[in-house]
């Protein structure tokens, strides 16, 4: 009686989550990584929900109907329970081996249907844990390279036209950073790059008149980058060529790179002057900055040195 109880839990949780993306109201999550995970999936974050609700009713279905005493009906929730523990390793693995950050939503799904599989019986709950741990070691064996980049879409609040020489340009700023109002006059003064303007926070307004914007965007896509790649200050300013990610990080360096490489002219220097550097936990980000230079803390952002 317990999983089916549980089945019922599971149909009210993801049949709650459809309403309210369907509402655009705040859906349930209690970290970033739900909106990292979102934004790095081609299928409507919706259709996700809405398939997690015919799973969890079907598995609640079955098992009303197992009651009756008929074994062909659980062994088919029993099967169905297997493959939810399968998917459910895929999607633990692409958080944890690819994006780098765990989606609570997504967590709290999977402990669903571990619980399932447990109460079902202590054989059905060995099944789901080796179909798990098989996926999970196909996905440790193989290497995949960050796409972190590519979810920064999301976080874009709007852009500025110019010529990209190849590069992705993504500044990182908050409306309360006053070393980020600077790098912002520096743009508007002279600029010859598209630049992705990536706040950390909600803007009030837009922070250049030329900017084209977007219709929505997610500040905490930027802050998650910035953190699983160990920078915490604002300004900083990701330069994205041919699958090598720089960040420069504070308005000094930021400031002389948009001179040299953005300031009107063509030129295509790419240029940076010596200061400390280092490279991200899984080699695919370089940042550069000096050792003292303008920024403040991506959180509470008016605390700046």
């Amino acid at each position: 009686m317990l999983n089916i109880i549980l089945a019922l839990a599971g149909v009210l949780l993801t049949g709650t989550q459809s309403v309210l993306i369907t509402l655009n109201q705040e859906a349930i999550c209690f970290n970033e990584g739900c909106a990292v995970v979102d934004s790095m999936t081609k299928v409507p974050t919706l259709y996700f929900n809405l398939a997690g609700f015919l799973y969890f009713f079907a598995i609640f279905y079955l098992l009303l109907r197992a009651r009756k005493g008929s074994d062909a009906w659980r062994q088919l929730a029993q099967l169905l329970l297997v493959a939810g523990m399968a998917a459910e390793g895929v999607l633990v693995a692409f958080q944890y081996f690819i994006v780098d950050i765990f989606c609570s939503y997504c967590l709290i799904v999977f402990c669903f249907i571990v619980v399932l599989n447990l109460f079902t019986g202590g054989k059905q709950f060995l099944r789901g844990v080796a179909a798990f741990v098989a996926v999970l070691v196909v996905f440790a064996v193989l290497q995949f390279s960050s796409p972190q980049i590519r979810a920064l879409d999301a976080g874009t609040y709007g852009s500025i036209a110019g010529e990209n020489y190849g590069k992705q340009i993504v500044f990182f700023f908050s409306e309360t950073c006053p070393h980020c109002e600077e790098v912002i006059e520096e743009i508007g003064q002279q600029n010859s790059c598209e630049i992705q303007f990536n706040p950390v926070g909600m803007l009030a307004s837009s922070p250049i008149d030329d900017l084209e914007l977007k219709k929505s965007y997610d500040p905490s896509v930027n802050v998650a980058f910035l953190k699983n790649i160990g920078i915490n200050e604002i300004p900083a300013l990701a330069i994205i060529d041919h699958g090598e990610t720089r960040i420069l990080k504070g308005k000094v360096r930021i400031k002389e790179y948009l001179r040299k490489n953005c300031g009107g002219s063509s030129t295509d220097v790419d240029s940076f002057t010596v200061g400390e550097s280092g490279v991200s936990s899984d080699g695919n980000v370089e940042y550069l900055f000096p050792a003292e230079d303008g920024n403040c803390e991506v959180e509470g952002s008016v605390d700046c040195n």
